[in-house]
């Protein structure tokens, strides 16, 4: 059923084409059909010659005019693309401007900034480099374990040796209070695990 329904439809798509066909055909078949005078038959595929012209004429007209707004539309978007293309190198030489922009500022950033953040294998070298030229060392934090160990007897040596002042600030946690002390023992432990 459906492929007659599809037949069906297809055929009055084409309805003008299948007129056509239908005409010629006949008017071939008179050539055919004996006692038929030639007179009639040159009228008759005449006639039908008319009619399928006709019918070829309309076909190509309504073809015409469906291509029409697709050439239209096409025109169109390649005027389109070409207005976008023109003006893609002024947009790509402003992102370069703007990367190139973001670059300095990051520079900038970089050697102006207070702090500087040190990947932990850097961290040992880092501190080494500080210790043996600084004048001051401000400490804040848990117990100054590598502080009293490490720090203080270097900073004080290198002091001593180039004879220079050496302020040195420390902030521990109060070791007479052993709910603090407690909690960081557990934070130490949590972060050594």
């Amino acid at each position: 059923m459906s492929r007659f329904s599809s037949r069906l439809a297809w055929l009055i798509k084409e309805a003008d084409a299948a007129v056509a066909l239908t005409v010629a055909v006949i008017a071939g078949l008179f050539d055919v059909i004996p006692g038929v005078p030639d007179s009639t038959m040159r009228q008759i595929v005449n006639q039908a010659t008319l009619v399928v012209l006709g019918l070829l004429a309309i076909n190509i007209l309504r073809d015409r005019a469906r291509r029409r707004p697709v050439e239209m539309d096409v025109r169109e978007a390649l005027h389109d693309a070409v207005d976008v293309l023109q003006k893609l190198p002024a947009k790509l030489d402003r992102m370069d401007r703007l990367e190139d922009l973001v670059d300095r500022t990051n520079r900038m950033i970089d050697e102006s900034s207070v702090l500087t953040v040190l990947a932990r294998t850097e961290v040992s070298d880092k501190l080494a480099e500080m210790r043996r030229s600084t004048d001051r060392w401000i400490f804040k934090g848990g117990t100054g374990t590598y502080i009293r160990a490490v720090s203080l007897p270097e900073c004080v040596n290198n002091a001593r040796r180039e004879r220079r002042a050496l302020l040195v600030r420390l902030e521990i946690i109060d070791p007479t209070d052993e709910d603090v002390c407690g909690t960081y023992a557990r934070f130490r432990q949590a972060v050594a695990d």
